[in-house]
Order: structure tokens, then C-alpha cells, then sequence
């Protein structure tokens, strides 16, 4: 089964707005007004995107495998229950691996920009991140810190 493509359709304009489309799991955004012309063509790229998508092909490395359509995770062949967040956070890890990513910037990629988070939820996720799929959370072999930056994934 193939994704269902999404073309949000607004009067709102704002830079934000637009964003926040797109970071919901919008494939396009369309401001009012707009010419039909135009609206037809976003929809006919949209729908040429999914032919060169995997349709459902799990992602990690040999011990931690995540499915991004089932939103599932093992870890060393057993299945592991993650929050919305934590699955958010791996998900994205994951699909970087090896690049380090500030507090910072996983805050801006994983959680939503309208309302106020402090940094330490990455640290207080990744800690339960690795408390869940780590065999020894205190030396993880995955799930890094890079010390005075931020974190990574080691596949």
C-alpha cells in the first residue's frame, strides 16, 4: 500500500504556517490564491513522487530495526514499545546515520515549534532511547553522545 499524497490548500501565508504543513507530513503547500494551472501541476508531481519510494522497507542495522509505516522497533529480535516522541527521535536518527545533531536541531526536526520545550527532553528521550534498545545504556553502542554537542546513531 502506497501513501496516501497530501496538498495543503490555505489562505494562511506565513512562513510558519507553511512549515508547520510541511513538518505535519504535508507533501506540498498551496497558498490562496492560485491558479488552477498550477494547483494541477503540484498535484500531478505529488502523485508522480510515490513510484520511486520503497514501499515498506524496514530501516536500522542488525540490531535495532525500526518500521516507519508500522511505527514498530525491535531490538536484538524483540519487540519494543515507544512513544510517539521516542519512536519520532530514533526514526530520525536513524534515517542520519553516523551525523551528529545538536539538542537544538533534534528539538526543531522531532518536536512541534509551537509551544515551548526545553532542551533537556532530548537528553531525558535519548537516556529512555537507550534504557529500551541499548544491551548496556550506560556504554551504548548506538545510540552516542558526541560530548558537548549533541547525539547520533551508529549503526
Amino acid at each position: 500500500m502506497r501513501p496516501t499524497p497530501v496538498i495543503l490548500l490555505s489562505a494562511k501565508t506565513a512562513t510558519g504556517d507553511r512549515v508547520a504543513g510541511l513538518r505535519l507530513g504535508a507533501d506540498d503547500y498551496v497558498s490562496k490564491p492560485f491558479a488552477p494551472a498550477e494547483l494541477v501541476a503540484r498535484v500531478e508531481a505529488v502523485l508522480r513522487r510515490p513510484k520511486n519510494r520503497p514501499l515498506h522497507e524496514p530501516v536500522g542495522c542488525e540490531d535495532i530495526t525500526l518500521d516507519l509505516v508500522g511505527r514498530t522497533v525491535t531490538a536484538r529480535g524483540q519487540d519494543v514499545r515507544l512513544t510517539r516522541r521516542e519512536f519520532d527521535l530514533l526514526a530520525f536518527l536513524v534515517a542520519h546515520p553516523r551525523r551528529a545533531f545538536s539538542q537544538a536541531q533534534l528539538l526543531e526536526a522531532v518536536w512541534p515549534y509551537d509551544f515551548y520545550t526545553p532542551s533537556s527532553t532530548v537528553h531525558v528521550h535519548m537516556r529512555r532511547l537507550r534504557t529500551k534498545l541499548e544491551e548496556d545504556p550506560a556504554r551504548p553502542l548506538k545510540l552516542k553522545t558526541v560530548w558537548g554537542f549533541g547525539y547520533r546513531f551508529d549503526p
